[in-house]
């Protein structure tokens, strides 16, 4: 867990600011990848535990398909959901529903993962709609992101076809109802990508 944590924190240079055009032109293409099928490892730790599991996740339009393999006892857990709602079966065999992936996903593991948002930053870009601050590096890419109340830090890219994608990403914040602490407990999640395919999921 420790060398997974410490292998992924190695810092992208930096250079001149991007144009906006060059910006625009990189997220236009990025905001049309509309599917993947990606595999790699994400850990997630709070103040009072920490696990790190195997990731497969299959994206298709709106519609996500997650597979973690390792914690909860070391089985494998899926989740799925579009606009009509989500289900996640978990290692036991045990199915939950509900409206909000997040919030199912909570409440069936105790895992606090962005997911609304991380479908947007896995792929190198900012939530739409969204306030922001952006830092970016001497290629035109995401550097570093505050948004949605989560530090986004894009810590490796790789290119796949004719895309350049994250390959490392570090999401921190503090948990809630705890703003007012002087300890900052912290939710910190880290995904690293191991393989990107951009072919239809089957």
């Amino acid at each position: 867990m420790l060398a997974f944590l410490i292998a992924s924190c190695a810092p992208l240079p930096t250079g001149p600011a991007p144009t906006a055009t060059e910006v625009e032109t990189r997220r236009a293409a990025l905001r049309a990848l509309d599917q993947w099928d990606l595999r790699g490892r994400v850990a997630v730790r709070l103040p009072d535990q920490g696990a790190q599991a195997s990731l497969r996740w299959r994206h298709q339009n709106n519609r996500e398909e997650i597979d973690l393999v390792g914690p909860f006892g070391g089985g494998h857990a899926r989740l799925q959901y579009d606009a009509g709602g989500a289900r996640l079966r978990d290692a036991r065999g045990r199915e939950y529903q509900g409206a909000d992936p997040e919030t199912l996903l909570r409440q069936a593991t105790g895992w606090h993962v962005p997911l609304a948002g991380l479908v947007y930053w896995i792929r190198g870009l900012p939530f739409p709609d969204a306030a922001s601050a952006q830092e970016f590096d001497d290629r035109g890419r995401l550097r570093a992101l505050k948004q949605l109340g989560w530090d986004v830090e894009f810590l490796g890219y790789e290119q796949v076809d004719d895309y350049e994608l994250p390959s490392k990403i570090f999401l921190a914040r503090r948990l809630p109802g705890h703003a007012g602490e002087t300890d900052d407990p912290r939710i910190e999640v880290r995904v690293v990508v191991s393989r990107w395919d951009l072919a239809r999921p089957q």
